[in-house]
């Protein structure tokens, strides 16, 4: 992100809270994207969103790539709108207190590289566009209550170029697709705490980049695999 286009607002809080704000918009879609978003949200302590108005996300004319507000406090819920934001490549919200589900909009994304809404308490079934997003690299939802399953072919023809799964701690059930390990690309794979039965797919080998895997607390015939491995 070394491209003039790309203008990059730092703010640093203290240890636990680093902020970084791209609030500068191409057009005026993306413009409303961003107010209905500030709209949805009931603002933390340390109000990081006050800075979006109309001037300043509509300034100079450029493209909102980004929108990170982690540990910053922030309750409510993911507008529909967020998927009008074409150009957005990160969107890191995790530790704050956003519920409800994740908009289907978000399938809209696809320059999208960088997806963490992991320790809020976002519900129900993940949207199914998410596994369109071709383009994302590392997908964090860890510690929220979704209650799904994992689409048998997920890695047969969805997310090509998956480094980074993190699931865990959630309330995801049914067996684990053989298809996930065809994933070459995954290097970390966290699918702890969850409710995930059967027995590991035995093509778990096939995944030589793989250097981080978390299994732990599903049930009993998983930890006597994992044994086998």
């Amino acid at each position: 992100m070394h491209n003039s286009d790309h203008v990059i607002l730092l703010e640093y809080y203290d240890d636990d809270h680093f902020l970084i704000k791209y609030h500068f918009c191409r057009n005026h879609t993306d413009q409303l994207a961003l107010l209905a978003f500030k709209s949805q949200i009931s603002q933390g302590p340390l109000q990081v969103l006050n800075s979006w108005n109309t001037s300043s996300i509509f300034a100079n004319g450029r493209a909102s790539h980004a929108v990170v507000a982690s540990k910053s406090g922030e309750v409510g819920s993911l507008p529909y709108d967020l998927g009008n934001l074409s150009s957005l490549q990160v969107i890191d919200l995790a530790s704050n207190f956003l519920e409800g589900g994740i908009p289907d909009s978000i399938g809209q994304l696809k320059n999208l590289y960088f997806l963490s809404l992991e320790e809020n308490m976002l519900s129900s079934k993940l949207p199914p566009s998410i596994y369109n997003l071709s383009s994302l690299s590392s997908l964090g939802l860890t510690m929220n209550q979704i209650v799904d399953r994992l689409p048998s072919d997920i890695g047969r023809t969805f997310l090509p170029n998956l480094r980074e799964l993190f699931i865990g701690e959630n309330h995801f059930f049914g067996p684990l697709p053989s298809s996930l390990f065809n994933i070459s690309t995954l290097e970390m794979l966290e699918l702890s705490k969850n409710g995930f039965t059967g027995k590991v797919p035995d093509n778990m080998g096939n995944m030589q980049k793989l250097y981080l895997l978390g299994l732990s607390f599903n049930n009993q015939t998983w930890k006597l695999a994992m044994l086998m491995i």
